[in-house]
């Protein structure tokens, strides 16, 4: 019984750890060029942040209110830039900062 709890602790703790690692958007742009060598899609990228739906207050917040994610629609979008180009990552989760500026949970797989 002992030996399960602090099982559970561990993985809670990996959990813990894992949520609370957040990039920058910039910082998701430099790994999308690091894995593809391709400045313009990088920048496209970094430019990409406006357009978003979560950026958009109004928006998001009526999707807040009737129970949707503003984030879902750019985090897909994001999903689907990465893998079109092959950029080992995926992004997991997706918030604002104090800033209001978009930050990424993401799982980086080992190639």
């Amino acid at each position: 019984m002992d030996d399960m709890r602090k099982y559970i602790n561990l993985i809670e703790s990996a959990q813990t750890l894992q949520e609370e690692q957040w990039i920058s958007h910039r910082d998701l742009a430099n790994v999308i060029f690091k894995h593809t060598k391709n400045r313009q899609l990088a920048l496209d990228f970094i430019h990409l942040e406006d357009d978003y739906v979560s950026q958009d207050d109004m928006q998001s917040t009526n999707m807040d209110a009737m129970g949707f994610d503003p984030f879902q629609e750019d985090r897909e979008q994001v999903n689907n830039i990465l893998n079109i180009n092959n950029v080992p990552v995926k992004v997991l989760k997706m918030k604002h900062n104090d800033a209001y500026e978009t930050q990424y949970s993401i799982l980086q797989s080992i190639k």
